[in-house]
């Protein structure tokens, strides 16, 4: 019975150290933030405030971002996990279109909508090319993502040509055509 006691009495242990670990390991928002990432409410997606090249100095984004070819980009992420990841976590990747796009932001909106190829397989309707005029805005926010290259970045799926799908960060536009060099920000799956 004494046996039996002490055996309920650690599991019960066990079980109250693990739920206090685990909630330790989640990081609230502004601790996010704090630490050069971004998670997406809408998503949960949790996203690089800096591009890749550039580095967190616990305020902004600093340094030159790096243009990549497509697959040094997917090498690039590869590698970043490799050598221990960014800010504890080794899960990063180039994304797909449909989350890249989630990212955009035109204060007076888009101008038209464009399909994209979904994550399920599908396609859907996004918002493309904002209407402001080109010189007086970004199509992100530049407050969670600081110094972002008002310029094309890399995302999934790869398109008929061989080359990733490109989306401009200076105006909203999205491409598949092929491009050599072009900027990256990784993703991982939120906690």
């Amino acid at each position: 019975m004494k046996r039996h006691m002490l055996l309920k009495m650690a599991l019960c242990s066990i079980l109250l150290f693990t739920s206090h670990a685990f909630a330790a390991s989640k990081d609230t928002d502004a601790t996010l933030m704090k630490k050069g990432m971004w998670r997406d409410p809408k998503t949960n997606l949790v996203w690089m405030r800096c591009s890749l090249g550039q580095t967190w100095n616990g305020k902004t984004c600093v340094g030159k971002a790096i243009a990549y070819t497509w697959d040094e980009a997917i090498k690039a992420a590869k590698v970043l996990n490799k050598k221990g990841g960014f800010a504890g976590h080794i899960n990063w990747n180039v994304p797909h279109i449909e989350d890249l796009m989630t990212t955009h932001q035109c204060k007076a909106g888009f101008e038209y909508k464009i399909e994209i190829p979904t994550k399920a397989g599908g396609t859907k309707k996004v918002g493309e090319y904002c209407k402001e005029s080109k010189q007086k805005y970004t199509a992100f926010n530049s407050a969670v993502f600081p110094n972002t290259q008002k310029d094309w970045y890399w995302a999934f799926p790869v398109s008929s040509d061989g080359e990733g799908f490109l989306v401009y960060f200076g105006n909203g536009y999205d491409e598949s055509y092929e491009r050599h060099y072009n900027y990256v920000r990784l993703v991982r799956l939120g906690q």
